[in-house]
C-alpha cells in the first residue's frame, strides 16, 4: 500500500508555505508527497483563460522548484511529479522521483509524452474521465513503465455517487499487472473524506492519493477537498488498520480468540459408561459440548480403540490403549 499527499497548487505560489506543508506531511506516516509543477502558466494554459492570470502568479520558477524538492528528500518523503510541462519534467534529472504522475488533461499531450516515454520512472496515470478504450491505449504504450491506474476527479467536491468505485474492481481484473489506485475530492469535512479510502481498499486499491492543507477550511487553492494534517493522518491510520485486519487477514493464522471459539466445538464423550478395555464404537460414544478437557472431536480419531480405563457416562474420551 502506497499513500501520499497531493498539493497542487494550494501553495499559491508561496515556497514558505509549501516548504511547511512538506514538512508537515513527513510527520504522518505516508511515505510520498506530489507536486504538480508548472514553471511558467503560458506552457500549460492559454493566455486567454479566464484563469490565466491567476494561475500565473502561483507558478514557482525551477530555482524555487529545486529548493522544494531538496527539502522534500531531506524530510525522507518520495517525490512524485506531476509534470504540467516539458521543463518541469527536466526536475526528474536532477533529483530521485519515484513516479511520475500524468494529468488526465494531458492524455493527449504528445510532445510531453514522448519526452516520458524515453525515462525510466514508473508512470501513475489519471483516468478520471478516460474511457477504457483511452486507457487500454496507454497501457499498450507505457505496458513496461505504467505501475498504477489512478481512480478519481476533482468537481469542488467531488460526490461519491459519482465517482463509481466499482470500477476498482473491474479495474483489477482487467489489469492484473497494475496497481489500481484512488484519488479522493470529497469535502474535507464530509465523512466520505476518509471512509471513501477504506471502500477504495476493499474493492483492491493499493495506491492512495489525498489533497492536504496547512488550515482546514481556509479557502486557498482546492481547499474544498484538502484535509488537515490531523485528518490525514486519521485516514492513514484507517488505511493501515483495513489493510492489516481485513485485506490481508485471510492469509494470516487463526487469532488466539478464534481459536478460544474454534474449542467450543462438540467433542467425544461417553455415551454411557464404559468399562477399561471396552472398544470404542458409535454405541458408546457421542459428540457434546462440554468444559471438561476434550482432545478429541472426531469418530475417526478414536473408533475401534480401546479404553485404558473406566469412563463415566458423558465425561471425555482422554485415555486410549
Amino acid at each position: 500500500m502506497y499513500i501520499y499527499a497531493e498539493t497542487a497548487f494550494h501553495h499559491e505560489g508561496d515556497i514558505n508555505y509549501l516548504k511547511r506543508l512538506v514538512s508537515a506531511v513527513a510527520r504522518t506516516g505516508c511515505q510520498g508527497i506530489k507536486f504538480q509543477v508548472l514553471p511558467s502558466a503560458a506552457d500549460f494554459i492559454s493566455s486567454r483563460h479566464s484563469q490565466y492570470s491567476s494561475l500565473a502568479s502561483y507558478c514557482l520558477n525551477m530555482s524555487q522548484w529545486d529548493e522544494v524538492f531538496s527539502h522534500t528528500s531531506a524530510e525522507g518523503l518520495e517525490i512524485v511529479l506531476m509534470p504540467l510541462s516539458l521543463e518541469a519534467l527536466t526536475l526528474a534529472d536532477q533529483h530521485e522521483v519515484r513516479f511520475l504522475d500524468v494529468h488526465s488533461v494531458s492524455f493527449y499531450d504528445e510532445r510531453l509524452l514522448e519526452a516520458i516515454q524515453v525515462r525510466d520512472e514508473k508512470i501513475i496515470l489519471g483516468i478520471g474521465g478516460r474511457t477504457n478504450e483511452e486507457i487500454e491505449q496507454f497501457y499498450k504504450r507505457f505496458q513496461n513503465r505504467l505501475k498504477v491506474l489512478m481512480l478519481g476527479f476533482q468537481s469542488f467536491p467531488s460526490k461519491l455517487s459519482e465517482i463509481r468505485l466499482g470500477r476498482i474492481a473491474d479495474l483489477k481484473r482487467t489489469y492484473s499487472d497494475l496497481e489500481i489506485g484512488y484519488a479522493d475530492h470529497s469535502g474535507y469535512d464530509e465523512e466520505d473524506a476518509v471512509r471513501s479510502n477504506e471502500y477504495a481498499s476493499l474493492l483492491g486499491a493499493t495506491f492512495f492519493e489525498k489533497h492536504v492543507t496547512l488550515d482546514e477550511g481556509v479557502k486557498r487553492v482546492d481547499y474544498e477537498s484538502a484535509v488537515g494534517i490531523e485528518r490525514f493522518k486519521l485516514i492513514i491510520e484507517r488505511l493501515n488498520f483495513v489493510k492489516k485486519n481485513i485485506v490481508d487477514g485471510s492469509s494470516v493464522s487463526m487469532f488466539p480468540s478464534e481459536r478460544k471459539y474454534r474449542d467450543r466445538e462438540a467433542k467425544l464423550v461417553a455415551s454411557r459408561d464404559i468399562k477399561s478395555g471396552e472398544t470404542f464404537s458409535l454405541n458408546n460414544l457421542a459428540l457434546k459440548m462440554t468444559d471438561m478437557e476434550a482432545p478429541y472431536s472426531r469418530y475417526d480419531q478414536v473408533l475401534g480403540k480401546t479404553a485404558h480405563s473406566d469412563i463415566m457416562k458423558d465425561s471425555p474420551i482422554t485415555n486410549l490403549d
